[in-house]
């Protein structure tokens, strides 16, 4: 079996012909005022989906399916070759996988639901996503691992101790009866509105495979650094590092990343970094676009490979980063760092989403069974190799060696040579990695990728920032 990975998908040309409505709660899904705001901040082009409330959609899929093929929208960092090969030998099934960055598949999964099966989506988009009724809420009796997960899905952490994180964590996400039972984060309507649509049951979004904590990754042989490693956001923003300094460029997370750097350095101090105030984003951006005109960062980037290349290249000796990039840069040779934050992580989680259009026949049968496949073991052990974490750890270290296992999860010193992903030598023996072990990393995090009330007052003046 093939499988296709298509990365620039042609967009329609009227992409409001295929807005869809089908609310599948007990209570209507929050109209007006709300739906256009979400709509504007996932950028140009986004529409929130608008229509009756007895609107049928256009119904199931079944008849015009191959029986073979499941098509998958997402991120990317998860829709890799050797899961599809994985995933067609464990299921059967072939794979087609669209990979965007965020803000668009945010807009592909609202406009265009039709094209695809499953999303493979993140925290900050689920309420956005579900507000526009293109996915089916998930029994959770149909999610095979439900009852060995981490209690990071359920009740938002690992143990008493830990912090739950500010903004959109997983189990408010999806949202579970712990979620729901508690106040949401400083009045988040976002939040509100999802729990108010969960069905009556026991129902969720979707299935995690993915999360973890992301942070920086930084030039450990850099003279900035002075061989020290990276111990606080303020990091991002020190004097010392000006001219070598990369964000990502997206509202939702840059912001965050920036919002924690200059809260770390005393420059300013949030009330909550995930429902910032306007006042707090207008402070922030002026602050930033002032650093900007200076001429401190260096680039912005949009994709994965942008943020390897960035550091590959030397242009930038500190940067937004994920676990990825730094495993890719890892078997590049390149000695990389990735930051433990004194302050705590950001925090972001992945949860696989099943379309509308799917129906309740074989074909969400096939795609739940992919779903379930990515707590299986296997396709948590790939991920594993670029610095991952799936809520059921158990399965996994069923299909690490000792030493990747020690080394990913446990944060002990890397007994031998380990392997990447793509299956090239990646870390030399006695590498650490930075944070300690799972339970170390998982408990400290400091603010989640969100969907922020203020999203569009945000995005237009993260835009005006990036543009100045």
């Amino acid at each position: 079996m093939s499988t296709r990975i298509t990365h620039e998908p042609e967009p329609e040309e009227n992409p409001e012909e295929n807005l869809i409505n089908r609310p599948r709660s007990r209570r209507s899904f929050v109209k007006g005022s709300l739906a256009v705001g979400a709509a504007a901040a996932a950028g140009p082009g986004v529409l929130a989906a608008c229509g009756d409330d007895d609107d049928d959609g256009g119904g199931s899929s079944e008849a015009d399916w191959d029986g073979k093929t499941i098509r998958v929208v997402g991120l990317g960092v998860d829709l890799i070759d050797p899961i599809a090969q994985a995933a067609e030998k464990a299921t059967g099934y072939k794979y087609e996988f669209t990979v965007r960055d965020t803000p668009t598949t945010t807009q592909l999964s609202i406009t265009q639901p039709e094209n695809f099966d499953i999303l493979s989506g993140y925290n900050q988009q689920i309420p956005q996503i579900m507000e526009a009724g293109v996915m089916q809420w998930i029994p959770v009796s149909k999610v095979t691992e439900w009852e060995n997960s981490v209690p990071l899905l359920t009740t938002g952490k690992l143990r008493p101790e830990c912090t739950t994180g500010q903004g959109q964590a997983l189990y408010r996400m999806l949202p579970t009866p712990d979620a729901q039972a508690v106040e949401l984060t400083a009045g988040n309507p976002f939040e509100a509105m999802l729990q108010e649509q969960v069905p009556e049951g026991e129902f969720i979004t979707g299935v995690t495979g993915n999360f973890n904590v992301d942070s920086m990754g930084y030039n450990r042989d850099a003279p900035e650094f002075n061989g020290e490693p990276v111990t606080s956001w303020a990091a991002l923003v020190d004097p010392n590092v000006k001219g070598k300094v990369a964000l990502i460029n997206d509202p939702q997370i840059g912001t965050v990343d920036a919002a924690m750097a200059l809260e770390a350095a005393g420059k300013i101090q949030f009330e909550n970094k995930a429902n910032m105030t306007p006042e707090e984003i207008d402070e922030m951006m002026k602050m930033l676009t002032d650093m900007k005109r200076s001429g401190f960062f260096r680039a912005f980037w949009s994709t994965f490979d942008e943020s390897v290349n960035l550091m590959a290249s030397g242009e930038v000796v500190i940067e937004s980063m994920w676990s990825p990039a730094v495993a890719l840069l890892a078997e590049q040779g390149q000695n990389v760092g990735f930051a433990a934050p004194e302050e705590g992580f950001r925090g972001w989680g992945g949860i696989m989403m099943v379309f509308d259009h799917v129906g309740q026949g074989k074909k969400l049968d096939a795609c739940l069974e992919y779903m379930n496949w990515w707590q299986s073991g296997e396709p948590g052990a790939i991920m594993a190799r670029q610095g991952y974490y799936n809520p059921v750890p158990q399965n996994v270290r069923k299909n690490l060696s000792k030493a990747e296992w020690d080394y990913w999860y446990g944060g002990k010193p890397a007994a031998e040579e380990l392997v990447g992903p793509s299956g090239e030598k990646q870390l030399p023996k006695g590498d650490v990695r930075e944070g300690g072990s799972f339970e170390e990393r998982i408990c400290r995090y400091n603010t989640w990728n969100t969907q922020q009330p203020e999203a569009q007052l945000l995005t237009q003046r993260w835009n005006d920032f990036i543009a100045a």
